[in-house]
C-alpha cells in the first residue's frame, strides 16, 4: 500500500495479462485434475539436499487438452446497480472440442532474477521471470450473449487466437510492478447484434495482429497485408523508460476511501487486415508506433 504523495516507482516489474493467467490456470488444472499424469511424490531428506533450482525451473509437456466454460461473468456498478454481463462464455478449439497445448521442444522457464543479474530488466529489484514459448494449437472464445443494463446487445466471437510467444516479469514493492509482453494474432474478432432483424448487424475485424513492430521489413506496406512481417512483442510496461506497469492500493493523505490504481503504459503496433461493417469492407488498418507513456485507472472502494 502507498500514499498519494509517494513518488512513482522506477524500474521494478509486475503486471499480468490474460495469456499468463490462462497458462497458469491450465497448468494448475492439468496437474491436479483427476486422471492427470503428473502427481506429487514425497522426497526423502537426501534427495531434498540435492535440489537447489539455482538455474530456475523448466516445464515441458507433450499434450495438454483444455476446454473452458463459464455460465456468466457480471460486472456491476454498486452505486446504480447497472451491469454488463457476458453469458455462455466458452473456450475451445473452434469446433467445441478441447484445444491442445504443447511446448514443442521449448520449455516454459520460471526463474528468480537477483539484483545485478545481467538478465534482470529491473536492475536492483529481485524479479520473477516467466518466459512462455509458442504453445501450439489456436484457440477460440465465444460469448453467447452480451447484456448491458438488462438489455441484450449481441454476441462476440474471437476465432483462431494464436499466441506465438509471451513473457512476464513480476516484482513487489508495496504493490505490483512489471512488464508483460506478447505477440498475438486473431483470425476473426466478430461482434454480431440485432439478431432478431431480417439481416443481423455484424462488425468484423479480420486478421488482427498485435506485435512489437512491422516496419523493420523494408518491403512493408501498411496497405498490403501480404507484406506484413510482425517482429517482437507488444509490451504493457515500459521498463527501459522507468515506467513499469503497476497495481497499487492507494490511501489518500487527506482522508477518504482507498482505491485501486492501475498504471498501464504500453508500446507496440496493432494491425488489422480487413474491417467489415455489415456488407461493407473498409480494407486494412495499421496503427504503428503506439506509445502510451502514462495510462492510469482508479477504482474507488465505494
Amino acid at each position: 500500500m502507498r500514499n498519494e504523495s509517494d513518488p512513482p516507482r522506477g524500474r521494478q516489474p509486475g503486471v499480468t495479462g490474460w495469456g499468463g493467467l490462462l497458462l497458469m490456470a491450465s497448468l494448475v488444472v492439468g496437474l491436479f485434475a483427476p486422471g492427470a499424469e503428473a502427481r506429487w511424490e514425497e522426497m526423502d531428506d537426501a534427495a531434498m539436499e540435492q535440489v537447489a533450482a539455482e538455474a530456475g525451473i523448466s516445464i515441458e509437456f507433450t499434450t495438454m487438452g483444455c476446454l473452458g466454460a463459464m455460465e456468466s461473468l457480471r460486472l456491476t456498478d454498486t452505486d446504480t446497480g447497472n451491469a454488463i454481463e457476458f453469458k455462455d462464455v466458452r473456450l475451445h478449439d473452434g469446433a467445441g472440442r478441447p484445444f491442445t497445448l504443447r511446448t514443442a521442444g521449448e520449455a516454459i522457464t520460471i526463474d528468480v532474477l537477483g539484483p545485478g543479474d545481467p538478465a534482470n530488466p529491473a536492475g536492483e529489484a529481485t524479479t520473477l521471470s516467466i518466459q512462455v514459448p509458442a504453445l501450439g494449437q489456436m484457440k477460440t472464445i465465444d460469448v453467447g450473449q452480451v447484456v448491458f443494463c438488462g438489455r441484450e446487445i449481441g454476441r462476440l466471437h474471437a476465432g483462431n487466437i494464436a499466441m506465438p510467444e509471451s513473457y512476464l516479469y513480476l516484482s513487489g514493492h508495496g504493490g505490483l510492478d512489471g512488464e508483460f509482453g506478447l505477440a498475438a494474432g486473431i483470425d476473426h474478432l466478430t461482434y454480431t447484434y440485432n439478431e432478431s432483424a431480417p439481416t443481423p448487424g455484424r462488425l468484423d475485424f479480420g486478421g488482427l495482429h498485435l506485435a512489437g513492430d512491422f516496419t523493420a521489413n523494408p518491403a512493408d506496406d501498411p496497405a498490403d497485408p501480404g507484406t506484413w512481417s510482425p517482429v517482437g512483442e507488444f509490451r504493457i510496461g515500459d521498463l527501459s523508460a522507468g515506467r513499469p506497469a503497476g497495481l497499487d492500493i492507494v490511501t489518500p493523505e487527506g482522508g477518504g476511501p482507498s482505491y485501486l490504481s492501475f498504471n498501464l503504459p504500453a508500446r507496440g503496433s496493432l494491425r488489422v487486415e480487413n474491417i467489415a461493417f455489415g456488407s461493407n469492407s473498409f480494407g486494412p488498418c495499421a496503427i504503428d508506433g503506439i506509445q502510451v507513456h502514462r495510462l492510469t485507472l482508479r477504482l474507488p472502494a465505494d
